[in-house]
């Protein structure tokens, strides 16, 4: 249950997959990397070629023991391809946890009664990690709370409304509060802040977001009438702009 709850709602983050669709090599471990004197020299096993997520092929690299080697990795990335999603070492992350169970599925149908106890065990250390707070989030739904709490300075529905006068509104534009999350703050590090993860004895800081529900109603007569219903999450910028 542990894994089930953080996996659906990193699936459920769709700003975790807003990314550019790359060439990738698509099966990537310990066993498709040629090396000569530590240093990398090629690879094998092109089979699964494909154009897809990029952080598909840094998935072994995410998983892997060796968190410093990991770190810099991500940081070589991230030099040599500066156009890369902020998000892709989170990617990466969750397909890494994810290929765990895609494997106790495959020693599952080979039948290997040791095997499937062996990656049982895994997903059972993966899950007893996460509940220790050792692998840090992968998404903000993991710290935000589903429950509403009281805030104060909530912003008022006209003033939402107000921030987007320079867009043309056609209709009418109804919202509601519904509720209050926490989120939490983002931390910044050197230039590295994509790759800063809350430490894991810390409680991460946050700050309340009101959440409104709002309708846009398009009463014209015109044949594209539409009613549009979406969440809107609203904080402030530094300098007091509604974002």
């Amino acid at each position: 249950p542990v894994l089930l709850q953080r996996w659906e709602a990193a699936f459920e983050d769709l700003s975790l997959f807003r990314f550019t669709p790359t060439v990738i090599h698509g099966a990537i471990d310990g066993e498709s990397i040629m090396a000569l004197d530590n240093s990398i020299t090629g690879f094998m096993g092109w089979s699964n070629l494909k154009i897809a997520d990029p952080a598909e092929d840094l998935a072994w690299v995410a998983g892997s023991a060796n968190e410093e080697a990991a770190y810099n990795v991500f940081l070589a990335y991230q030099a040599a391809r500066p156009s890369a999603d902020e998000k892709i070492r989170i990617r990466a992350k969750l397909y890494s946890e994810f290929d765990l169970a895609r494997w106790l599925l495959h020693c599952m149908k080979l039948k290997d009664d040791a095997l499937v106890e062996e990656a049982a065990q895994m997903l059972e250390d993966l899950a007893s990690e996460v509940e220790q707070g050792l692998r840090g989030m992968l998404t903000t739904a993991d710290y935000s709370s589903v429950a509403a709490t009281s805030a104060t300075n909530v912003p008022e529905a006209d003033e939402i409304i107000s921030e987007f006068d320079d867009e043309p509104i056609f209709g009418t534009v109804e919202t509601q509060l519904i509720e209050i999350i926490e989120e939490p703050t983002p931390e910044v590090d050197a230039g590295f802040e994509r790759f800063v993860q809350p430490a894991a004895s810390e409680p991460p800081s946050t700050e309340q977001l009101p959440v409104y529900e709002a309708t846009i109603d398009d009463t014209d007569d015109e044949p594209y009438y539409y009613a549009e219903t979406a969440e809107i999450i609203v904080t402030k910028k530094p300098d007091d702009r509604l974002f």
